[in-house]
């Protein structure tokens, strides 16, 4: 999440998290084990082409589907996200400004 990296990702996160959600959430999410040791160094390039960005991703559900674990939480850059969605999403399934709030503008923190 922005500059972190390791655990100082997740601390940032809980930080996020903990402006909009109970402190009972907040303490619970706080105590969920995280693994961010694949954040712990800059392993990304600065300029991704979208087929590099659509390869990754389809290793990232790869592996989420492998994991058989019961709750995920991802966090990554919004180019990730987007291009998700633009994978993702089927034609007249949500509508057009749903679509477009998913695939084309930032999303926030």
């Amino acid at each position: 999440i922005s500059a972190r990296r390791g655990r100082g990702c997740v601390r940032r996160a809980l930080a996020f998290l903990g402006r909009d959600i109970s402190s009972a959430d907040a303490a619970e999410l706080a105590s969920v084990q995280v693994d961010a040791r694949e954040a712990a160094r800059r392993w990304w390039a600065w300029v991704e082409s979208r087929n590099a960005l659509r390869r990754r991703i389809r290793r990232l559900l790869l592996d989420l589907e492998r994991s058989q674990l019961r709750a995920v939480i991802l966090v990554g850059h919004s180019f990730l996200f987007r291009e998700l969605f633009r994978m993702a999403i089927v034609e007249g399934a949500a509508p057009p400004e749903v679509v477009e709030q998913l695939t084309q503008r930032k999303a926030g923190h």
